[in-house]
């Protein structure tokens, strides 16, 4: 079983702990079979019980289990990802998806901005079980965040 993306616990162990790479794995699971919606949701935020958003993830137990995720639509694909070699052979929609994954992860870890960040680097993105199932000509992490819009991102304040 596969869960939704959670980008608010990724991007609170980059700004606490802090990485230099990303590694996207079992991307092949996510295409979909052209009998479901073709959509994938990606968590952004969580909603408290009063309403709040919040993008920290609470050290309470109690307080976490009552949290509602806050999801962002992404549309999936139905290409099968076996056989590609290159970040351009990916359909236009799992490119978009990584793309909005780093930029969920990002504006968690950098409310304030990342203009002058280093940002860390996709190492590689798994496309299948084996090992050589892998693509690693990436776009930089900054590419693919500028890529979502013509100007570089809004950063939350």
């Amino acid at each position: 079983m596969v869960g939704w993306f959670d980008a608010v616990e990724k991007g609170n162990a980059l700004r606490y702990g802090g990485f230099d790479q990303i590694v996207i794995n079992k991307l092949d699971a996510l295409t979909l079979d052209s009998s479901v919606p073709s959509e994938l949701k990606i968590c952004t935020a969580y909603q408290l019980a009063d309403g709040q958003l919040t993008r920290a993830v609470p050290r309470d137990e109690n307080l976490r289990k009552s949290l509602k995720p806050v999801y962002k639509t992404i549309a999936g694909w139905n290409e099968n990802l076996k056989g590609m070699k290159s970040f351009e052979q990916l359909p236009a929609q799992a490119k978009e998806y990584i793309s909005e994954m780093l930029a969920a992860i990002i504006e968690v870890a950098y409310p304030n901005g990342w203009s002058n960040i280093a940002l860390p680097k996709i190492r590689f993105i798994g496309i299948g079980p084996d090992p050589g199932e892998i693509i690693s000509d990436l776009p930089t992490t900054r590419q693919l965040l500028e890529s979502l819009s013509p100007e570089p991102l809004p950063v939350a304040s």
